[in-house]
């Protein structure tokens, strides 16, 4: 027997006991681990790192030892054979027996048997040694290692997650809170933002790019050191102590991050909840439209209105309105309030011939504001986009003269009404009930009559060819027709005293007498309206013949200034063929307007020959541009202006022409066109750096003194009370029934006058009904004349400067608040003045407008000492600014302003022979009188002043263009070559025709006699210098015809 079998169960043995020996020492350290790893997230001291690693050095170190002693043991042949016979019971006693008779320890008798008891005992060492295997012993270290496996998965992932620092220190999830320290947070200098310290608390954080943000914890006796660890950093880095034994940290915010403190204290450790650093991006600023013009059709004279909300966090720097049309785009630059460049109301007002060219038609607008971001902007934020279309001016002179023609037409009918009244001068029972229903029929057409008048008023104001003289006719106009009414009234209240049974003679003769005076009256009115649409055709023929002769001189100059090329010669055909189409409309709007055919008006044969002749001369003028003779071309053009100016002539013998005096003024007129243009440019720049001066002023003094909080709330509630009166007033007005009440009050007064024809009532009864009916009739007459409404349109314009005011105030804006004051101010007073004056004591009782009027005022004038106090101070803190640095700027603005008002002194001089008297002349007299109060102001270092009557100059420069504009020459109107042209009414040039409506038959016709006295009469009236000459030369035309 050898031991080669034995060494075979040794090394097997060895095998068994190397792997259960492994997996009790990796389950062990498996194990600790486990151990150790819930003490670092649970324990209240940091625990340092190496420890892990110890514990799995020693295991290993452990096991290797314990493999070398197995492996010794196991050399030992009886130790083998002991452990052999213990594993198989089977083998007990024997192969130490065997192993006893190799040695020699036993003594044997045969040989033989020896060798066979070997060899039995070698065969069950063979069979032992095929079914030797893992024990089971071995299968359950092994699945008690797996099953420790999942849990030091999970805790060594949760280790991994804890904060480490580079001190080989790990800290639990315990957290801390610091006592004592603070946080600070310095925003970028572009920002503006003026830095926070707050209390060192865990939580959110929000900063702009580039922010310092520093940390500072207080000493603290049982704090040993601290770390500090973000999601951006694999181990935390520890903080120094500083001299006082505080601790100090500060990183720059360059983007979102998150933050935690390591806490090592004496009694325990762990970490601080984390600080979130989230990155502030700036927006774009946001503008919001407060009020604006209402998108769509917008008439050419009114004004654009854009208000708007401007918001941004950091400054606005620049402010514009973008204005885009076909082809083309214009930037407005907009004035930013001083020291409100984050959120501020932005108001404008614009004419619309500032905004878009003449012949524009469509457009938009919007506002766009930039600001100075310099990370991610700058920031380019715009408004809602809004759009327009340009109204023909002549549109609202077209509607203007169709409500003027059937005001016309209703007073020629109720003319014929009288006409075909039938009073006899015995009772007639029939012709006196048929009398009283044309009387019926004359009063509402005179009551229909006053409300067309109205409307013609209310009207006046938006069409363009409306002067202050025509306002004034209207005006009388409507007075006379009052008038009229009234006495229509008295007329019918007679036909109660004629139809008694008995009937009554005098009343009969009273009312015969009364009809007779009131047909001469209407005569008069409705004569008094055709001479007037008649004057209006009139100066329309001017206005169109300037058109063209400017399109004629247009088209002049580009053929003296361009180049000969194949375009030049297509496009001088058109203009010369839309001349001729504009000037064919032009003759037959003429013979409308006179009430006459072509044939009548202007001979047709020589009128044919004309048209053959201008035809000709276009052909002519193409062929020699074609052939390069623009000699011949220019000679050509010229006689063809010089035909179409013989035909214009040949018009205007027919209507009546104008005077020398009256053409010597629409010359000056367009030479004020111009000087305004100039004025305006200049003025606009004076009040640029007048602002300009005044914010450089105000930043180096360091900001004005505003309104305090107790000022701001008690002109609040001044305020909330005014718009609450107004707002009381408004709905007391829009209550009231006018039409009813007018038709209530022409039955009282008919009623009252029946009584009056009782002869049995006492002299004291009889004055007590005739004041009441005066009363009544004043009452009607505010009715009639549509005062409640004009009184309604004050309230609602006061209501609406209140709220202006309000806003101006909510945002600090002190000197446009005090402005809008002032309007509102002279609203109430005219409001005022107008309740006091107009209305009767019985409407008054019902509305109250006067006390409400009052009662608003004196609210009003406690905000504006307010108001006043503070500007006040704060012009006198300029101005000995200003002395103090002994500036000469003020000064400087005062000469500029000085030489703008020399050129309206120099134009007046040169055309006060021409235009003296007339209404513009004197609204330039009252420009050149606030540019005078601007270049005091200036004078006096008092800048907020003098922008005030900058601006007011500016804007009565504009209202002035805008009257002018379309006076003397058509504007809006489509374009050729760039040449302003005339149109017909779908071009928006001519207005519709004014014709004469024909009296309709009756019994009586004016006689010619009496038609030349009536026309003679108007002659005799007081009319102003530049107009008086030229309607008296066209009434002298009109006694010819």
């Amino acid at each position: 027997m050898t031991n080669l079998h034995l060494i075979r169960h040794r090394n097997a043995f060895f095998k068994a006991a190397l792997v259960k020996s492994a997996l009790v020492a990796l389950a062990s350290a498996l194990g600790l681990s486990v151990v150790f790893l819930c003490l670092a997230r649970f324990s209240p001291y940091s625990i340092t790192k190496s420890a892990l690693v110890w514990i799995w050095l020693s295991h290993a170190l452990g096991w290797t030892l314990f493999q070398f002693f197995s492996f010794w043991r196991l050399k030992d042949t009886r130790r083998l054979a002991r452990k052999i016979e213990n594993r198989y019971p089977e083998l007990m006693l024997k192969v130490r027996s065997v192993l006893d008779f190799n040695e020699g320890k036993s003594d044997s008798q045969s040989p033989e048997l020896v060798d066979q008891y070997a060899d039995k005992v070698q065969n069950l060492l063979d069979h032992a040694y095929s079914g030797l295997g893992i024990s089971r012993h071995i299968w359950a270290t092994a699945g008690a290692t797996l099953l420790l496996f999942a849990p030091s998965w999970l805790a060594w992932h949760s280790y991994l997650g804890l904060p480490k620092t580079t001190s080989s220190l790990v800290f639990g999830n315990t957290f801390l809170q610091l006592d004592g320290g603070s946080i600070s947070i310095y925003e970028p200098d572009y920002t503006n933002i003026p830095g926070r310290t707050l209390a060192l608390k865990p939580g959110g954080y929000e900063a702009y790019p580039g922010s310092r943000v520093q940390f500072s914890v207080l000493p603290q006796n049982n704090l040993k050191r601290l770390f500090f660890h973000t999601d951006k950093m694999e181990t935390a880095q520890e903080i120094d102590r500083d001299e006082s034994g505080g601790f100090h940290y500060e990183f720059v915010l360059m983007e979102a991050s998150q933050l935690e403190f390591l806490v090592a204290k004496e009694t325990d450790s762990g970490k601080t909840q984390p600080f979130v650093f989230s990155t502030k991006r700036d927006l774009p600023p946001t503008i919001e439209l407060k009020s604006y013009t209402n998108e769509g059709a917008v008439n050419i004279f009114d004004p654009l209105m854009i208000d708007a909300s401007v918001r941004d966090d950091f400054h606005v720097t620049q402010l514009e309105a973008v204005v885009n049309w076909e082809g083309g785009e214009k930037r407005i630059k907009l004035t930013i309030p001083n020291n409100q460049n984050k959120h501020f109301l932005s108001r404008n007002r614009w004419n619309l011939s500032d905004l878009v060219p003449e012949d524009v038609s469509h457009f938009s607008i919007y506002l766009e504001a930039r600001d100075n971001n310099p990370v991610n902007g700058p920031g380019i934020g715009q408004s809602e986009s809004l759009s327009y279309e340009l109204e023909s001016p002549d549109r609202k002179h077209d509607e203007f003269m169709e409500m003027a023609r059937e005001l016309l037409n209703r007073m020629t009918h109720t003319l014929g009404d009288n006409l075909d009244t039938e009073l006899q001068a015995q009772h007639n029972e029939y012709l006196l009930r048929e009398a009283q229903r044309l009387s019926e029929q004359i009063q509402s057409g005179l009551m229909q009559s006053q409300s067309l008048t109205s409307m013609l008023l209310n009207m006046m104001r938006q069409d363009p060819y409306i002067t202050q003289i025509d306002q004034e006719f209207l005006q009388d106009y409507r007075n006379e027709l009052t008038q009229a009414f009234r006495y229509r009234i008295e007329t019918g209240s007679l036909f109660a005293s004629v139809n008694r049974p008995q009937g009554n003679p005098a009343a009969l003769k009273s009312l015969q007498y009364k009809h007779k005076n009131e047909e001469t009256n209407l005569e008069q009115l409705t004569y008094e309206l055709l001479l007037q649409l008649k004057l209006w055709a009139l100066l329309e023929l001017e206005r169109n013949k300037n058109a063209l002769e400017d399109a004629m001189e247009s088209l002049q100059q580009m053929m003296d200034q361009q180049d000969q090329s194949s375009d030049m010669e297509e496009q001088v055909r058109k203009a010369l063929e839309q001349i001729m189409k504009e000037f064919q409309k032009m003759m037959m709007k003429a013979a409308e307007e006179m009430d006459r055919d072509m044939d009548e008006f202007m001979n047709s044969e020589a009128l044919q020959d004309q048209k053959d002749a201008m035809k000709e001369l276009v052909d002519q003028i193409v062929e020699a541009m074609k052939q390069g003779d623009m000699e011949k071309a220019k000679a050509l053009m010229e006689e063809f202006r010089a035909q179409m100016q013989a035909a214009m002539e040949q018009m205007q013998s027919a209507m009546g022409q104008m005077s020398p005096e009256m053409k010597a003024m629409m010359e000056s007129m367009r030479e004020m066109s111009g000087l305004l243009q100039e004025l305006k440019l200049q003025e606009e720049d004076l009040e640029s750096k007048t602002q300009e001066l005044r914010q450089q002023t105000d930043q180096k003094m360091g900001g004005n003194q505003g309104l305090s909080p107790k000022q701001k709330e008690a002109q609040k509630k001044l305020l909330d009370n005014i718009k609450k009166l107004l707002g009381d007033l408004n709905q007391r007005l829009s209550a009231q029934q006018q039409e009813k009440m007018g038709e209530d009050l022409v039955e009282q007064i008919n009623q009252m006058r029946a009584q009056l024809e009782d002869e049995s009532l006492g002299l004291r009864e009889r004055r007590e009904i005739e004041a009441k009916v005066r009363q009544m009739e004043n009452s009607f007459d505010m009715i009639m004349q549509d005062q409640m409404r004009l009184l309604q349109e004050v309230t609602l314009k006061s209501l609406d400067s209140a709220e202006s005011m309000q806003e101006y105030l909510d945002h600090g804006e002190l000197m446009p608040s005090l402005e809008m004051g002032h309007k509102l101010e002279n609203q109430l007073i005219s409001g005022s003045r107008f309740a006091e004056s107009r209305l009767s004591d019985q409407l008054e009782n019902q509305v109250k407008a006067l006390d409400t009027f009052n009662e608003a005022s004196d609210e009003l004038y406690k905000i504006l000492d307010m108001l006043q106090n503070v500007k006040q101070n704060m012009e006198q803190q300029r101005k000995d600014f200003l002395a103090q640095k002994n500036a000469k700027d003020p000064q400087q603005l005062q000469e500029q302003q000085e030489s703008i008002r020399k050129m309206i002194e120099s134009f007046k001089q040169a055309h006060q022979q021409n235009i003296g008297g007339s209404p513009l002349f004197q609204k330039l007299d009252d420009i050149d009188m606030v540019m005078r109060n601007a270049s005091d102001r200036l004078g006096d270092s008092k800048l907020d002043g003098g922008i005030h009557y900058e601006q007011e100059a500016l804007k009565r420069i504009g209202e002035m263009m805008e009257q002018m504009q379309q006076s003397q020459r058509g504007q809006g109107r489509p374009m050729f070559m760039g040449m302003g042209m005339g149109s017909g009414n779908q071009d928006g040039m001519n207005g519709s025709p004014v014709r004469d409506i024909p009296i309709p038959e009756s019994q009586y016709q004016a006689r010619e006699q009496q038609m030349r006295e009536m026309i003679r009469r108007q002659m005799q009236k007081s009319l102003p210098d530049q107009y008086g000459k030229e309607i008296k030369k066209y009434y002298e035309n009109l006694i010819d015809q």
